[in-house]
């Protein structure tokens, strides 16, 4: 933090994942999932989780979906 990202950003990204462990928890009853088993219906769970659990609205869902795919392909990469 300080050298190639913001504070802002590490905090976008811990609220992000903060968000994902939720519904982890609250859809899958799991605390972690392997990124070999992310997939279409996963993302559009969390969508749908996001708009009707967390009452988010359409632009804040976005962004916590845009955040979380950054730190996917980032993993997806370095795997």
């Amino acid at each position: 933090m300080g050298i190639d990202h913001a504070k802002g950003t590490h905090d976008r990204y811990t609220t992000a994942l903060k968000h994902v462990r939720e519904f982890m928890q609250h859809t899958y009853k799991q605390n972690d999932i392997l990124l070999s088993n992310l997939n279409y219906k996963f993302a559009t769970d969390f969508h749908h989780y996001l708009i009707t659990v967390r009452k988010f609205n359409q632009n804040t869902t976005a962004k916590y979906i845009k955040n979380v795919k950054r730190i996917v392909v980032i993993a997806l990469k370095n795997g």
